[in-house]
């Protein structure tokens, strides 16, 4: 911040949010994000976000790491934000270029710094436990994956009924009971015959097919862990 004479930092996206909080939501389907904004100055962070949203032991974990986020009402940050520009004696703000043109505009374009965040930079390094940990969850998921296709196969060989639907829900119970697992990545793609050929498919009572040897069977997933 100092490189660019910035004494604030307007952070909008949130997937750097949840990067730079440590935390973890559930706002956005398959998402694990959740809706804030975040202002970081020299000597103060503030959180927008409705509050109840945030787990129990936030300000216990704060308070064990020397920690002090002010929290404010998510829909404050506007109001703040034009507050932060008024008090401003000297230096810029830094905002993203990706940031909406509302909170942009609140910034004067002689004190506005609008590059990509430094959080955004640095979330992209990762460290060794955070390669490993990317390792080893695709070990875990592709585990899950075995352990389906293994008993599809042996579900259709011996005469059971299994189609599009309940292959997925097959699926997403081997999932579950790995370690770490958070939930799906985006809605399954189960699709047999010529559900296959449609884009982004969904399998849903009315087309529901079953899954037999005599048809090609596409399975398209993926899921989140920590």
């Amino acid at each position: 911040m100092s490189d660019r004479k910035a004494c604030a930092l307007v952070i909008t996206a949130l997937d750097e949010i949840a990067w730079f909080l440590n935390l973890r939501g559930s706002d956005i389907d398959f998402n694990p994000v959740f809706f804030a904004y975040l202002i970081i100055q020299i000597n103060s962070i503030k959180l927008f976000i409705d509050e109840s949203k945030l787990p129990e032991d936030f300000k216990g974990h704060q308070e064990e790491n020397g920690v002090d986020i002010i929290v404010q009402p998510y829909d404050c940050i506007g109001s703040d934000l034009k507050a932060t520009v008024n008090s401003l004696k000297e230096g810029k703000i830094w905002i993203s270029p990706n940031s909406s043109y509302y909170l942009s505009s609140i910034i004067p374009k002689s004190i506005r710094v609008q590059e990509i965040t430094p959080l955004a930079l640095n979330k992209a390094v990762k460290n060794k436990s955070e390669i490993m940990g990317f390792v080893n969850c695709h070990i875990r998921d592709g585990v899950a994956l075995c352990q389906y296709f293994a008993w599809l196969e042996y579900s259709i060989k011996n005469g059971m009924n299994v189609n599009e639907m309940s292959g997925a829900t097959k699926l997403e119970e081997f999932r579950s009971k790995n370690e770490y697992y958070m939930g799906l990545s985006f809605p399954t793609i189960s699709s047999s015959g010529p559900n296959g050929s449609i884009i982004h498919y969904q399998p849903t009572e009315e087309t529901n097919r079953p899954i037999t040897v005599n048809e090609i069977y596409l399975c398209d997933s993926g899921a989140q862990y920590m």
